[in-house]
């Protein structure tokens, strides 16, 4: 995944064109930059629930699967390396390093060829884990022992390796897990609260592969200099930034909002 414009980069257009009378300030857009550059654990949400998808899958997220159906487990554990490359030999995770430990528990009904699991997923940083904003080089580094929580509803039907369908719906939670974001010479310190509900639908047709999702999600970040910036999805279309209460919007994904860290899959196999 990698992210071409941040919410932040929008906000900074704004100020050329702004909703309301005023605009942003210098200040405001300054502090939502450091806001935005602090929402590493996103990749965490992501990255978690990518991997129980391929766990079962053979790679389904990847465009990969297996040749005799699906087999999902009911307890998964396995380690993730943000610096692993994908099933093509990409780097999976261009803007993203350090090892997240992936656990999941549930039910799983059905067989190879059908079938739904349910799964409560925690994704906990096994090292230093840094992200990094490509389009301003900004870092966000967690600490080891930060965790993010899914709740993740899978179906799936397999017909052969040219036609199957895997199908996730999640919802992740961060619950103020300590960030500091670098730009530069300048550090941040930061903590990040957020709700994400996602979903996305991985196939093959006639061995032609797409994955294609949507998300929405409420993410408030506090500075340690005690601005607090909301960033509120409720769909790319009706994006709203509030900072230190002063709501800025509603932008659309046509005007850039569009944080790619987030839901890219574009540039995916």
């Amino acid at each position: 995944m990698k992210k071409l414009m941040s919410i932040a980069v929008v906000l900074a257009l704004a100020a050329c064109g702004p909703k309301d009378e005023t605009g942003p300030t210098p200040e405001q857009k300054a502090t939502v930059q450091d806001a935005d550059a602090a929402d590493g654990p996103a990749e965490m949400e992501q990255a978690s629930s990518d991997a129980v998808v391929d766990s079962g899958s053979g790679g389904a997220t990847q465009s990969s699967n297996p040749t005799t159906g699906f087999t999902f487990a009911a307890t998964v554990s396995l380690t993730v390396d943000l610096d692993s490359l994908n099933t093509l030999g990409q780097d999976r995770f261009p803007n993203a390093t350090g090892l997240l430990g992936i656990s999941a528990s549930g039910v799983v009904t059905g067989d190879s060829a059908s079938g739904t699991a349910d799964y409560t997923v925690t994704a906990t940083a096994q090292s230093v884990c840094v992200f990094t904003d490509p389009g301003n080089g900004a870092t966000a580094t967690v600490q080891p022992g930060a965790a993010v929580t899914v709740t993740q509803h899978l179906t799936w039907i397999w017909t052969d390796s040219q036609n199957w369908t895997v199908t996730s719906d999640a919802t992740g939670s961060v619950a103020g897990v300590p960030v500091t974001v670098q730009k530069g010479p300048t550090i941040v310190d930061a903590t990040v609260t957020r709700s994400r509900h996602s979903t996305w639908s991985f196939s093959q047709a006639g061995g032609v592969y797409s994955g294609t999702g949507t998300w929405t999600s409420l993410t408030t970040v506090n500075l340690a200099s005690g601005h607090v910036v909301v960033f509120d999805v409720q769909n790319l279309s009706l994006i709203y930034i509030t900072v230190d209460g002063v709501t800025f919007g509603p932008y659309t994904s046509g005007e850039g909002v569009v944080d790619l860290r987030d839901v890219d899959r574009v540039a995916m196999p």
